[in-house]
């Protein structure tokens, strides 16, 4: 969900929830790589116990930051 700031600015929010999976949600952690450009950041969702990524356009995706 993005949402107006207090000062123009987009809000970024994020709810996720993977604990209705398997073995209360396989371990998928949220990930979030905030890049040196400071104008994108890096999203992608991993679970170290399965040791693989989602990567559905869901769990994978690129936020642009103005």
């Amino acid at each position: 969900l993005s949402s107006p700031g207090k000062h123009g600015q987009s809000v970024h929010q994020f709810a996720v929830n993977y604990q209705m999976k398997n073995n209360g949600g396989e371990g998928y952690l949220r990930l979030m790589e905030f890049q040196a450009n400071r104008r994108t950041v890096h999203i992608k969702t991993w679970s170290p116990w399965l040791k693989k990524h989602k990567t559905d356009a869901q769990n994978q995706f690129v936020i642009e930051l103005k």
